[in-house]
């Protein structure tokens, strides 16, 4: 993604588009990339939102329930945009993310009252303190420490889930592939042969696209080749798509997971490392 720029004129319009439903299923919301940020500015006021005022500040993107969130506050706290309401975005070199919204967009704020990823519960507060009033273009500046294919994946998620649905005749297809849409591929033209892992450490996190044939010492290797992080092969889980974390400890477990994510059309492995 080398400084490119996507909205819904011209080729891209399109008018079927999966909105936001507080009723959907309550744990949905755990499906996601996120892309730490050192500040996020709203074009139109000027104003900042600072990660020294809102701790842990990022950017997520929800590939289930078609959510583009910002989330604050130790990640207790967080505003859902529904991406129907995005008609722009662009990645610039430097990692910047710029997203465009409609006018008066949609937006929900949540609350994780038992901790981050536990279930969410909907608030009519707004935990900016209304800084994005009247907003239409976000800029959201990653921190130092993200990783350059976190930006690339979380940029052709966007891409895939809000620019691409168009494409799309079959709303069968639509509603069950939303998950295999993020990847850099279309799924449907070659049966999912490849995986999207995130691998989150205490401190970061990290994206991988993967064959689906990868095994579990390959990707331990890769982990540990890549990012030059020493892996502990006894205190690693992942959770699955009913949100139990299960222990992965050898190929077995490994299969399981891989056979469960192509099953669920996730096509996405969310490993975390202790």
């Amino acid at each position: 993604m080398n400084n490119d720029e996507y909205d819904n004129n011209g080729d891209w319009s399109f008018a079927s588009e999966k909105n936001f439903d507080p009723s959907q299923q309550q744990f949905w919301h755990q499906q996601f990339l996120k892309v730490d940020l050192s500040k996020l500015e709203i074009i139109e006021s000027g104003k900042l939102l600072l990660v020294a005022v809102y701790p842990k500040l990022s950017l997520v993107l929800r590939f289930i329930t078609n959510e583009l969130c910002i989330s604050l506050n130790n990640a207790t706290e967080e505003i859902v945009i529904p991406l129907n309401q995005v008609t722009k975005f662009k990645v610039s070199p430097n990692k910047d993310i710029t997203v465009e919204f409609k006018k008066n967009f949609d937006r929900y704020y949540f609350r994780y009252q038992q901790g981050p990823l536990n279930q969410r519960e909907q608030i009519s507060f707004d935990p900016s303190n209304g800084k994005l009033d009247g907003a239409q273009t976000l800029i959201f500046m990653p921190a130092n420490w993200v990783d350059k294919n976190t930006i690339i994946f979380f940029g052709e998620g966007i891409r895939r889930l809000r620019f691409d649905q168009h494409k799309v005749n079959s709303l069968e297809k639509r509603e069950s592939g939303i998950g295999s849409n993020i990847l850099g591929k279309e799924y449907g033209k070659d049966d999912g042969k490849e995986l999207y892992i995130t691998c989150s450490f205490l401190t970061k996190t990290f994206a991988l696209q993967v064959r689906d044939s990868i095994t579990f010492q390959e990707i331990l290797s890769d982990v540990q080749m890549r990012y030059k992080i020493e892996v502990n092969p006894h205190r690693i889980t992942y959770k699955n798509q009913v949100n139990d974390i299960i222990t992965l400890i050898d190929e077995e477990d490994w299969q399981a997971a891989k056979w469960e994510a192509k099953r669920a059309k996730s096509y996405t492995i969310c490993m975390y490392f202790s």
